[in-house]
């Protein structure tokens, strides 16, 4: 799972760089004001501006999170976590991967309204978020 997340982080910030986004490997929490609650996500990504004075324990607008699912977490991540991350206005995208499976999940915000996007190993997707495309395949690579 660890090491999923990792090339995850990696790819994402290898598309990013010279962006002033910023890319987080379970070591930075988002905090959910709505409900009172920090997480861990297993990889985050932000691209707004930089507070003057930013925390640096937790961001509160990421514009991507990506869960690893694993038998233990699947519940929650597809659960709690999801309706908790919905409510942060600045998440367009919460992608949820099954390294068991090679399969996905991803959520995308459509204005008021999620969409819920089933995908397969070679299924396409997109991240709007951060302007990425290509296979699920190409993410999970071989894991």
């Amino acid at each position: 799972m660890h090491l999923l997340a990792t090339r995850v982080a990696r790819l994402l910030g290898n598309h990013l760089e010279g962006d002033p986004c910023r890319v987080y490997q379970s070591d930075m929490k988002v905090q959910i004001a709505a409900a009172n609650r920090f997480y861990y996500p297993d990889v985050m990504v932000c691209c707004g501006p930089v507070e003057a004075e930013p925390d640096i324990y937790y961001e509160t607008a990421p514009s991507l999170i990506v869960e690893v699912l694993s038998p233990r977490t699947a519940a929650t991540d597809d659960g709690e976590k999801r309706v908790n991350y919905q409510t942060l206005g600045s998440l367009q995208d919460y992608l949820l991967l099954d390294p068991d499976t090679g399969e996905g999940t991803l959520y995308r915000r459509g204005g008021a309204f999620w969409t819920r996007i089933r995908l397969g190993r070679e299924d396409p997707f997109e991240l709007g978020s951060i302007g990425l495309s290509g296979t699920l395949a190409w993410l999970l690579g071989g894991s």
